[in-house]
């Protein structure tokens, strides 16, 4: 007779066709296509048997979606109290030559408007160039000129440096080789490295207005709890697949029993029909 061999889901079949619960919840920043390969890989290494079993896997799949979601958002507020940090930092530390140049733009634009031709744009850059060299006469010039259109030369200066600072942060964010270099130079300079930034940024918060620290600790234990969750399904699994275990044991010793006396034949004890 030819055996008939169990039939197990497909681990390699779209994972969209094994959301039997419906789809899960996703954040608006969260990728489903990124869901769907973790409940796939989770499928393929589980190897569900039957639909309990695939109750157990959805629900891991859930549960470990939800700790590398709170793992996430512990990261993005060590990065944010690390940005925040690094501003604060540069906006006391940063050299006046990392941002002479937009100062120099900044500054020629607005003197501009103070001279009545255009071309005396020359004499603007002339006179920005020479308040970069830190001039007296020039900077006092610069100032009166500033003082007709209203403007005033030392909020200038701090508008482009804050300007400068948010530029610099954003990029060395985002890995820019230039601005890496830059802040990192200047870290150096001063015998600052970002992790001592960060330990400064997360244990005060006078500044941040933000309490990082408490934060970080209570995703640190909704991760402990999503984590024990996920846990308890794993065990629920292996306990389940070991109670079907036992059950198909007994069915086989049962069946084993009854084939052995069947052979045997009756006992000498036992009477037999006439």
């Amino acid at each position: 007779m030819k055996r008939v061999k169990q039939s197990r889901p497909n681990p390699d079949k779209s994972a969209l066709d094994l959301l039997l619960f419906g789809s899960p919840q996703l954040l608006q920043n969260e990728n489903s296509e990124e869901y769907a390969e973790l409940l796939a890989r989770i499928t393929a290494a589980a190897k569900p048997l039957d639909a309990i079993e695939e109750i157990f896997v959805d629900d891991v799949t859930r549960l470990q979606w939800e700790i590398l979601r709170w793992q996430r958002l512990k990261t993005s507020l060590i990065k944010i109290a690390t940005s925040k940090a690094l501003e604060r930092f540069l906006s006391e530390n940063i050299w006046f030559k990392l941002y002479r140049a937009k100062f120099e733009k900044c500054l020629t634009e607005a003197l501009a408007a103070g001279f009545p031709d255009d071309h005396d744009s020359k004499l603007a850059a002339d006179l920005a160039r020479r308040c970069a060299d830190d001039e007296a006469e020039a900077i006092g010039e610069a100032k009166e000129i500033l003082g007709y259109a209203e403007l005033d030369f030392d909020q200038l200066v701090e508008d482009v440096k804050a300007e400068r600072v948010a530029e610099l942060r954003k990029n060395y964010a985002r890995r820019d080789a230039e601005a890496t270099r830059e802040v990192d130079s200047v870290l150096a300079g001063c015998g600052v490295t970002l992790d001592e930034l960060t330990a400064k940024a997360l244990g005060e918060n006078a500044h941040a207005r933000i309490d990082y620290l408490a934060g970080i600790e209570r995703v640190d234990r909704l991760l402990i709890v999503a984590e024990n969750r996920r846990n308890a399904s794993l065990r629920e699994i292996d306990r389940y697949r070991a109670a079907f275990g036992q059950t198909v044991r007994r069915s086989l010793e049962d069946v084993e029993e009854a084939e052995f006396e069947a052979i045997e034949g009756p006992s000498p004890g036992r009477k037999t029909a006439a």
